[in-house]
C-alpha cells in the first residue's frame, strides 16, 4: 500500500511508501503488550527517572506545561515502570536518547488537539522540554469503526498542520508495510523540542542537520499509539540521520518493553475495544537504512 499526502509546507508532496519492518524495530508492546503485570526482562525494573510528575498542558500562544509532583513516586521510582491510568497501558522507564535517566510526566485527558490524550513526558531535567514521549490517543467512534489505514491518515493531517509552524520544515511519511497492524513512521530533521512535544506545533532547530524527530503510529482498537523521539547527532558526526534514528527508536521501544519482544502481557480485557483481538509479538518499524 501507498498512500500520498499533498501539502506545500515542504514545497512538495509528502510521500507515504513502504517500508520492511526490521528485526527489533518499534514493539508492539507499545500498543498491544504493556498490561500492568508485564515484567522486564528477568524480572529487572526499567533503566529508572529522576523523578515523577503529573502534568497539564497548555498549548496556546505560550505554551506551558505545568507540573505537581506524583504522590506515588516513590513506587513508580522502585518499580521501573510507568503508568497511564484509565488506558491499561504501562511501561519500563527507558534512558533517554542520547542516554540519560529522564524526569518522567505524565498527562492525562489532555485536550490541546481534535483528540482527547494520555501521554508520558521524558526530558533531561525538570526546566527542560521533553525530547521523548509516549502517546495515547482515544480514537473517536469514526475512527474506532473505520479501516486503520484513514486512521494513519487523519493522523498524518493532524501532523502536516502543526508542522506548517515552520514554514518549509521537511516532513517525510513512510508507510511500515507487511505488518499486521496498521503501522505509519514520520521523520522530521531539525526538529526542536517543546514543552508540547509531540502533540501541538512543531519547533525547529536553527540548524536543520543537529536533530532527526522520528514518531511512530500504530492502531490498536480504540487507541492510536505514538512513540516520538529527538534524536541529537552522533559526537563528531555531521548530521543526524534517519539510519540512527530508527536505531535509538528500536532502543528506545525494546528498553519500554523491557527489552522482551514477544509472549507480553495485553493491557486488561475491558480497556480494549470490542471486536479486535489482542495479537501478542507484533512489531512495527523497519532496518536502519
Amino acid at each position: 500500500m501507498e498512500l500520498v499526502m499533498e501539502d506545500t509546507n515542504a514545497g512538495g508532496a509528502h510521500r507515504v511508501h513502504p517500508r520492511l519492518p526490521a528485526a527489533l524495530a518499534l514493539t508492539v508492546v507499545l500498543a498491544l503488550a504493556a498490561g500492568p503485570a508485564a515484567a522486564t526482562r528477568d524480572g529487572a525494573p526499567g533503566a529508572g527517572a529522576q523523578s515523577i510528575w503529573f502534568g497539564t498542558l497548555d498549548c496556546g500562544r505560550d505554551a506551558m506545561l505545568q507540573q505537581v509532583r506524583h504522590p506515588a513516586e516513590a513506587t513508580i521510582l522502585a518499580s521501573g515502570r510507568v503508568a497511564l491510568p484509565g488506558t491499561g497501558y504501562s511501561f519500563a522507564i527507558p534512558e533517554l536518547p542520547g542516554g540519560g535517566k529522564p524526569v518522567v510526566t505524565i498527562v492525562e485527558g489532555d485536550r490541546s488537539r481534535r483528540f482527547i490524550d494520555h501521554s508520558i513526558l521524558f526530558a533531561r531535567d525538570l526546566d527542560a522540554p521533553p525530547i521523548a514521549a509516549v502517546v495515547v490517543t482515544e480514537l473517536p467512534e469514526p475512527l474506532q469503526t473505520g479501516s486503520p489505514s484513514g486512521t494513519l491518515v487523519a493522523m498524518m493531517s493532524l501532523q502536516l498542520e502543526s508542522a506548517r509552524s515552520v514554514p518549509g520544515l521537511p516532513v517525510t511519511f513512510v508507510h511500515l508495510s507487511e505488518n499486521p497492524v496498521a503501522g505509519l513512521e514520520m521523520l522530521v530533521p531539525g526538529r526542536a523540542p517543546s514543552a508540547c512535544f509531540p502533540t501541538s506545533r512543531f519547533n525547529a532547530q536553527e540548524d536543520l542537520l543537529t536533530t532527526m524527530g522520528i514518531s511512530q503510529f500504530v492502531v490498536d482498537g480504540q487507541y492510536l499509539l505514538e512513540v516520538s523521539l529527538i534524536v541529537p547527532q552522533v559526537p563528531g558526526s555531521s548530521q543526524a540521520t534517519p539510519a540512527q534514528a530508527r536505531a535509538e527508536m528500536d532502543r528506545f521501544a525494546q528498553a519500554m518493553a523491557g527489552g522482551r519482544t514477544s509472549g507480553l502481557t495485553p493491557p486488561p480485557a475491558e480497556a480494549r475495544a470490542p471486536g479486535r483481538p489482542h495479537q501478542p509479538g507484533l512489531t512495527v518499524g523497519g532496518a536502519s537504512d
